[in-house]
């Protein structure tokens, strides 16, 4: 009978590492290098419908992925001993869950909106450009409804130079707006000249 070898403790403390840096690859990294991949899918061209509600599924689901990223890190390199840690190791798990679920709770709630989307009509409108990202611009529609409230809703940049040109025109222009109310996603954009 052969003699089978044990590998030592210090192989399979390197294999253990290996796993949880791999782990940790899938669930930070992989998000990380999936959004620069794909910026062209975070362009303006995209941020109305169904592919503006998916491109708030992506980026919460990044941020969902880290969370996840950072409880696994957690439970795996904090030592339960002495009890300061034991406590840091817990507070760090509640917090990772916490927002685990507020960047999930709003991607839930707006499915239920698809088929009928809520409704505003906006007023004292002012469009223009967001360029607080390096390598992304997000064209935007600001506006008041008929209770005072003020709204943004991120739009393409043909819609913002059209409502440009349509607000030198008239200045009492005001658009209709079908929205997911969670995400604030913009489904449809109407024009209306008074």
């Amino acid at each position: 009978m052969k003699n089978i070898k044990m590998p030592s403790e210090k192989i399979l403390k390197r294999r253990e590492n290996q796993a949880y840096c791999l782990l940790f690859f899938i669930f930070a990294g992989i998000p990380t290098i999936l959004i620069i991949a794909f910026r062209w899918f975070l362009s303006d061209k995209f941020s109305m419908g169904l592919t503006g509600f998916l491109q708030n599924v992506f980026a919460n689901i990044v941020f969902i992925l880290i969370a996840i990223a950072i409880i696994i890190y957690t439970i795996k390199k904090v030592p339960n001993k002495p009890l300061k840690k034991l406590i840091l190791k817990i507070v760090i798990i509640a917090i990772s869950i916490i927002i685990a679920i507020l960047f999930t709770r709003p991607i839930i709630l707006d499915i239920s909106y698809f088929k009928h989307p809520k409704e505003l009509y906006l007023n004292n409108l002012e469009f223009y450009d967001d360029t607080n990202y390096e390598h992304l611009m997000f064209y935007d529609v600001y506006g008041k409804d008929i209770e005072g409230k003020y709204h943004t809703f991120h739009i393409s940049e043909e819609l913002m130079k059209k409502g440009q040109k349509m607000l030198e025109e008239n200045e009492e222009l005001s658009i209709k707006v079908t929205y997911l109310p969670y995400t604030s996603t913009l489904m449809t954009l109407k024009f209306i000249n008074e």
